[in-house]
């Protein structure tokens, strides 16, 4: 007679679990920080809470209406990055204020962007300057 053969399974093994990547923070949304109206310079100057790209910047999306001069200006003269988190753009008068005080109004289209994660800025509506 034969004694039964016994065929052992090895030992489960139990392993370490590699650490798991923590997933990314969602991008912040690019924000306003600051925006200075110049009457003299003929410009407007926002600061935003990240570094940002202008490079596609639509002027027709931008404008300053300025009561107390009686003017409504656009951002038809451009727009210069002054640092990554800051651009001045360029107004030229296209006509008489709408509305009291000074404000301005950036539609969605406006074109800035932000750097990291190409986040667009929503823009504005009739924003008193300055601005906080």
């Amino acid at each position: 007679m034969h004694s039964p053969t016994y065929i052992f399974a090895k030992p489960p093994r139990h392993r370490k679990r590699g650490a798991i990547a923590p997933t990314p923070a969602p991008p912040l949304p690019l924000t306003l920080v600051s925006a200075t109206y110049d009457y003299f310079g003929w410009a407007v100057t926002l600061v935003f809470n990240q570094a940002i790209d202008i490079s596609g910047f639509m002027v027709t999306e931008v404008t300053v209406s300025d009561a107390e001069h009686d003017q409504l200006w656009d951002a038809e003269n451009g727009a210069n990055l002054l640092d990554p988190v800051t651009v001045q753009i360029g107004l030229l008068q296209t006509g008489e204020a709408t509305g009291p005080g000074v404000t301005m109004s950036a539609s969605a289209l406006n074109g800035i962007v932000a750097v990291d994660g190409g986040e667009p800025w929503v823009g504005c509506t009739d924003l008193g300057l300055p601005f906080p």
